[in-house]
């Protein structure tokens, strides 16, 4: 029994002493293996940028200076001020300005009392002078007048004269010639009698026929066509009438029953289509907005796109349709309400032909008897002519009395003439009053010449008032100048903005900037903070990837943890180098402003050069190339049977490329990147629990390589564990390394 329990004891010590062993065996070879450390691959933005540094400038600086020359009196204002424009800047000392201001306003006293004594001077004298010259002038119009008045009595009298002389000669003539009209009168009218009674008789006759056609033939044939007429009107407006009443039923049997059945319909269609639209239009306002804070998918945001335009085109296609039909029933509408008129013009063109049938019956009967009265009046009028022309026998010895009476004119039209031409001697009487209101006239304009000439007086008061008028536009002029000096002694501010700098201080004395040599002393400097801007140094073998409108992200250094968006407005054509590194200068606007910006704060800017957004990412410094190709170190549980992208032995043991140094893994620096051809067990930390994987070398293909991503476009699947660097045993955690091997600058992901 003692012997089984040794037995059993010995047994238990050889498992102990086995088991630690294996553990020490084992613990000895993960020892060996390498810690890696691993990123995910997954989906998200990747940036590529260039980073430049630089100081917040204002949008101008202004030097404030003064026009006036003195001691500074006041300065209410500080270095970091913010003023406004029309604020005090300053107050220069303005006692000498003043005894100037004080002497030109004198000097303006003066030379307004020596106008107002040349005004007083001209306005007199011009008076007196235009006094005289006014009552010669009203002189030599009176001698003008009577002058006009006389020639004009003459030439009155003498149309007078002509015209009486030329009347009296056309009475006599005229007398002359009725007299031997009545001596011809005289001896033709025993002629003219009898003509006029046979002339009378044959009228009668005449009459008489005309009045028995007209009752007996012309009248009845007449009124049988008008009645005839009238019986074919009736008929045809009996007709029209029909017509009308069947185009009036079909038009309204559209408007009232096939035409607001078929719009409603319509109408309903483009209802339902334009609250389909709207309803897709929010849905794909709604997805965007989700897409862009990253709640749903590229695929979401296109279905709702697709669906936003087909409602869009199910729209328009029953806003077509609403259209057609509408101009459809309104073709059709329009034609029947054609086809409706038509016949209404037919019936209105039927009933005024009626109306026309009875008219003419009615003015064929009022005719008719209008002519039977003519017929009978023209029979009277002859009957009453003849017996006139019976009667004009007496007419002869009316003649004779005429041819009497025409010897008797001629006797008096021979005594006017006479006396009309007793007229001339008081024309020549006149004429002899036109000569003397002449030599009057004449003597009157030479008075007005003599007064014409003392205005010489009034040109020369007229130029004293000139003078002093000039001496008063000199005077006011040196009273501006002063007054400008008294004013600018009170500096203010040009416009908005922060005093950057103050360079006086009370009680100095400052020259004038209008005046002094190299434009007078600065008083302070104001800074338009309305607009900031940045200037910024670009690395010359940066300055590729830059270009004006171009995106910028801007850290200010006083304010940590704020990022403000900018563009550029301007690249500087001209390099600078400083401490043998050259730099360019771009200018970045700012798109929004903060009252904690200053000018001269340091800023690190960030040019966004390209941006891809939702595509497979891997960090970086997991991204290794080799031999033209691209390669990434994977992570996986299981030990592959054979490796997707074998690399050849030769190609392995091959000399690395120009550039690009051998470096010892034990130095603790990084080595060039070899990829494997066969796996490798590696240690790594997940969840916080150390675990054992199998390294891999995959190839793949990438696309944009940002500054802390790279882009894959072909070789990884999302989810998959890269590695990212290497800690092998008794050597310090390398330092992250970029796709050559060489260290990474580590830069900020912008939002």
């Amino acid at each position: 029994m003692k012997w089984l329990a040794r037995g059993l004891i010995i047994l238990m010590l050889f498992s102990a002493m086995a088991a630690w062993w294996h553990v020490r065996r084992k613990s000895s070879e993960r020892s060996k293996m390498p810690l890696v450390a691993y990123a995910i691959v997954e989906r998200g933005d990747v940036v590529a940028s260039v980073v430049g540094t630089g100081v917040i400038e204002p949008l101008t600086v202004v030097e404030v200076k003064s026009k006036a020359a003195g001691k500074v009196l006041k300065m209410p204002i500080d270095v970091g001020d913010f003023v406004r424009k029309g604020d005090l800047i300053a107050l220069i000392d303005r006692d000498q300005v003043g005894a100037e201001l004080r002497q030109a306003t004198a000097e303006v006293d003066a030379a307004t009392a020596r106008l107002q004594q040349a005004q007083t001077e001209y306005q007199l004298t011009a008076e007196t002078i235009d006094a005289q010259i006014e009552q010669v002038r009203r002189q030599w119009e009176a001698a003008y007048a009577r002058l006009r008045q006389a020639q004009k009595e003459v030439e009155l009298l003498s149309a007078q004269y002509k015209a009486q002389l030329k009347d009296a000669e056309h009475a006599l003539a005229a007398a002359i010639s009725q007299l031997k009209q009545a001596q011809e009168k005289a001896e033709a009218q025993p002629r003219l009698s009898r003509s006029s009674i046979q002339q009378a008789e044959a009228a009668r006759n005449a009459a008489i026929e005309r009045l028995r056609q007209l009752e007996s033939a012309i009248h009845p044939l007449e009124r049988a066509e008008a009645e005839a007429a009238l019986r074919q009107a009736e008929a045809t407006l009996a007709a029209a009438e029909q017509a009308a009443k069947v185009r009036s039923e079909e038009l309204r049997r559209l408007v009232e029953g096939v035409h607001p059945q078929a719009l409603a319909q319509a109408q309903a269609s483009y209802e339902q289509a334009l609250t389909k639209l709207n309803q897709a239009e929010r849905n794909l306002k709604r997805v965007q907005e989700l897409h862009e804070k990253g709640f749903v998918s590229k695929r979401q945001l296109e279905d709702a796109q697709v669906e936003y335009e087909t409602a869009k085109a199910a729209f328009e296609s029953a806003k077509t349709q609403l259209e057609t039909i509408k101009q459809q029933q309104a073709a059709e509408l329009a034609a029947a309400k054609a086809q409706h008129a038509e016949a209404q013009a037919k019936v209105n063109e039927a009933k005024a032909h009626l109306a026309s049938a009875k008219k003419r019956l009615e003015t064929l009967t009022t005719r008719q008897e209008t002519e039977l009265r003519d017929a009978q009046a023209k029979l009277c009028e002859a009957e009453a002519t003849l017996e006139a022309a019976k009667a004009n026998e007496a007419q002869v010895r009316i003649a004779q009395s005429e041819l009497e009476a025409a010897r008797a004119a001629v006797k008096r039209a021979e005594a006017q003439l006479e006396s009309v031409k007793a007229q001339e001697a008081q024309i020549k009487v006149k004429q002899l009053e036109v000569e003397a209101a002449t030599a009057a006239l004449q003597e009157a304009h030479a008075k007005l010449r003599a007064a014409e000439k003392s205005r010489l007086q009034v040109k020369l008061r007229q130029a004293d008032l000139k003078s002093a008028q000039a001496q008063l536009e000199r005077a006011l002029a040196s009273l501006d100048n002063a007054r400008t000096r008294y004013n600018d002694a009170v500096v203010v501010a040009p416009r908005d903005g922060i005093v950057l700098e103050k360079l006086v201080e009370e009680g100095t004395v400052i020259s004038s900037a209008a005046s002094a040599f190299g434009g007078g002393t600065t008083i302070v400097k104001l800074g338009d903070m309305s607009e900031v801007y940045v200037d910024t140094q670009v690395d010359e073998t940066d300055i590729i990837s830059v270009h004006v409108g171009q995106d910028v992200l801007v850290i200010v250094d006083a304010i940590p943890g704020k990022h403000f968006n900018g563009k550029v407005v301007r690249i500087d054509p001209r390099t600078t180098e400083e401490q043998g590194v050259v730099y360019v200068h771009v200018r970045v606007k700012l798109l929004e402003s903060d009252n904690r910006l200053k000018p001269g704060m340091t800023t690190s800017c960030e040019f966004i050069r390209a941006w891809k957004e939702n595509v497979l990412r891997v960090p970086s410094e997991a991204v290794k190339d080799f031999d033209g190709a691209t390669f990434v170190d994977v992570l996986v549980r299981e030990k592959p049977k054979s490796l997707r992208n074998p690399i050849a032995v030769e190609q392995r043991k091959s000399a690395p490329r120009e550039g690009v140094p051998t470096v010892s893994w034990r130095s603790g620096m990084a080595p060039q990147f070899m990829p494997r051809s066969e796996p490798r067990q590696a240690r790594a930390f997940i969840d916080g629990r150390e675990g054992i994987f199998w390294v891999i070398s995959k190839r793949v293909r990438v696309g944009l390589r940002g500054n802390e991503y790279t882009e894959i476009v072909n070789g990884l699947r999302e989810g998959e564990l890269v590695v990212t660097s290497y800690t092998e045993p008794h050597v310090m955690r390398q330092q992250p390394v970029g796709p050559l091997g060489r260290p990474r600058l580590q830069r900020r992901q912008p939002k």
